[in-house]
This record gives C-alpha cells, structure tokens and sequence, in this order.
C-alpha cells in the first residue's frame, strides 16, 4: 500500500507540474496573439497612411496634367487662330 501511495504522490507532483506547463504555455499563446494583433494593426494603420499619400499624390499629379492639358489645349487655338489668319 505504501508502494501505491508513493506512486500516487509522484504522479500527482508531475500532473502538478504538466499543469503548470499547461497554464505557462497558454499564457505564453495568449501574449503571441496580442502580440500578433498588435502588429496587424500597427501594419493596417501603415497600409492606410500609405494608401492616402498615394492617392493625394495621384490627385496632385492629375491636377497637373489637366493644368498642363488645358495650357496645351490653349496653345493649340492659339496657333489655329494664327494659321486661321495667315490662310486667310
């Protein structure tokens, strides 16, 4: 009986300790998951900043070529009216 209660002790102290590991290794899961999250909205926050600077400077660069179209299209009459003139 004695044999059986020491057994018993051991097996109980390493239950304990495999419960320990267990709490350990959940704990450890939960802070790479925050860990995780944590980093996936640093990345959106980036993503989305990245994403407005892109398209401000698409809109910059459209305004300049309508500027630029429309300077163009100004130049054009311009000339048209002077051939208009001298052809005539």
């Amino acid at each position: 009986m004695e044999k059986i209660n020491k057994h018993a002790q051991i097996l109980k102290k390493k239950l304990s300790f495999l419960y320990d590991q267990m709490d350990q290794l959940e704990m450890a899961i939960k802070g790479l998951k925050h860990q995780k999250n944590v980093k996936i909205n640093e990345i959106s926050i980036i993503a989305e900043k990245c994403h407005l600077r892109l398209e401000n400077e698409l809109k910059e660069r459209l305004v300049l070529l309508s500027k630029e179209k429309i300077a163009l299209a100004e130049e054009i009459n311009c000339f048209d009216d002077m051939h208009s003139h001298i052809t005539e």
